[in-house]
């Protein structure tokens, strides 16, 4: 089951419907510890894709650059953070998020 969450989540962030994509992904992290236990390749996946849908939404700089960083801090050694590119996206994401968060800082 939690496999189908995320993937309605990736299918909600690529139909443009960030808040959505957020919600499905936020009450996956609310499962209990057990359930990300047995998940943990998932984990690296679902902060990615919760914080480029924070990213893209007003407002939601801030969210998305503490996401970001929770997977540069935790799953530097996955293959997820490793395949693609994502690490460099990773880099340039917080940058960016950075920039725009402390734009939003009153």
């Amino acid at each position: 089951m939690p496999e189908a969450l995320v993937i309605l989540a990736k299918s909600y962030y690529n139909l443009v419907n960030y808040n959505q994509a957020i919600n499905e992904l936020e009450e996956w992290l609310e499962y209990g510890e057990d359930v990300k236990q047995e998940h943990i390749p998932l984990l690296p996946e679902i902060y990615y894709y919760l914080a480029l849908s924070y990213s893209n939404i007003p407002e939601g700089s801030c969210k998305a650059l503490d996401n970001f960083r929770i997977i540069k801090s935790n799953y530097q050694d996955t293959e997820f953070y490793k395949s693609g590119g994502i690490s460099a996206d990773i880099e340039q994401k917080i940058a960016e998020s950075e920039k725009a968060c402390n734009g939003n800082v009153k």
